[in-house]
């Protein structure tokens, strides 16, 4: 079962990737590349990268027995709300062609899940409470350990906060590995990004992730209520937000609060 999942893996990687060699030459720039096998160019360094993480996430199996419990692992160390657990995309509500479209993005994105990860799309909800952002995201990232196999790290915003705090207080707790966590997770869940007023420790923090991710290709899904003009003016600044912004599908949730229905 590991090596068809690796088989599978590695034909839809190298589908999305493409060629890059053909007859010994780069097929981009027709450098002779029958040495050194690798391109400088700048298209072969972009799909260079490509190949890179395609490679390790394919190389997390190599040591893998047991298929099933490497998933289950996984979801556990996703630590996604439980209130969301055992539920699928069927559980989100759609009474509105919004909610419909909001589905279907979530839907399509973990169709090409493998795609967006090796091009490092970012995903950004941002509308109303009680509009379904978290539980359509944490459906969608259970979705994709289940099927590709990536690691998908979720975190609320308060607890994101409160656990640098923690580690500050107490000589057990790593602040460096902490946030080490979150800038390196192959793909990184930001919930609630606006429920705290930041101090300046925690903008520059973001800032970091925010650099750090789009500088290593890594995707970003973030979720608020405030709009991303609110959040760059008053929360974390234009530089964070910005690079959240830049090659990301983006949503809206409009509706009413689901929470205040009786």
């Amino acid at each position: 079962m590991v090596q068809k999942k690796v088989d599978e893996l590695t034909k839809m990687g190298m589908g999305i990737i493409g060629p890059r060699i053909k007859d010994s030459c780069c097929v981009f720039c027709g450098a002779d590349l029958s040495i050194t096998k690798y391109c400088d160019c700048k298209k072969s360094m972009r799909v260079n990268q490509q190949v890179k993480k395609l490679r390790r996430l394919i190389d997390k199996y190599s040591y893998v027995t047991d298929l099933k419990e490497y998933t289950r692992l996984q979801l556990s160390e996703a630590n996604f709300p439980k209130k969301f657990a055992g539920m699928d995309f069927s559980d989100y509500v759609t009474e509105t062609n919004e909610q419909k479209n909001n589905l279907l993005i979530m839907k399509n994105y973990v169709d090409k899940a493998l795609e967006h990860y090796l091009k490092a799309t970012n995903l950004i909800f941002v509308g109303n409470f009680g509009n379904g952002k978290t539980m359509l995201m944490s459906i969608g990232g259970d979705e994709i350990i289940r099927k590709y196999g990536i690691q998908v790290k979720y975190v609320n915003i308060f607890d994101f906060a409160e656990s640098i705090k923690k580690s500050f207080e107490s000589k057990e707790l790593s602040t460096s590995k902490i946030i080490e966590g979150y800038k390196k997770a192959p793909i990184l869940i930001l919930d609630d990004i606006d429920k705290i007023n930041p101090s300046p420790f925690i903008i520059d923090l973001m800032y970091g992730i925010a650099n750090y991710r789009g500088e290593n290709k890594l995707p970003t899904w973030i979720n608020a209520n405030h709009s991303l003009e609110d959040l760059s003016n008053n929360f974390y600044g234009e530089g964070t937000i910005s690079r959240f912004y830049d090659s990301s599908i983006k949503a809206k949730f409009t509706g009413e609060n689901w929470r205040l229905r009786t």
